[in-house]
């Protein structure tokens, strides 16, 4: 069985404690998914205010998101306003999602 030595432990819980920021949260690339994951087994104290950052992060990409679509309706190919579109349903969608755990933790 493998398990963290301590210098590994101490490593993931820096790396759990860092804030969220807009732009990780805009590269969707399932890292604060993986944050949240082990979040409980390394830094349980830090769930609220992760999740608070996450929410706050996500809202203002949708927010932009809204405002990208009004700003280039009409100016961009079909495909293009589709992916404007897609991307703030998408944002949408998590932004739901994530209040949704929060208020389970809560």
């Amino acid at each position: 069985m493998y398990a963290l030595a301590p210098r590994g432990r101490a490593l993931v819980r820096r790396w759990l404690a860092e804030p969220v920021t807009v732009a990780e949260a805009g590269r969707d690339n399932g890292a604060l998914e993986l944050k949240l994951a082990y979040m409980s087994s390394f830094l349980p104290q830090r769930l609220s205010s992760f999740l608070d950052e996450w929410i706050e992060a996500t809202s203002a990409l949708t927010l932009d998101a809204a405002r990208n679509i009004e700003e280039w309706r009409g100016q961009l190919p079909l495909s293009g306003e589709l992916a404007l579109v897609l991307g703030y349903e998408t944002l949408k969608s998590r932004s739901a999602a994530l209040a949704r755990a929060r208020a389970r933790f809560r």
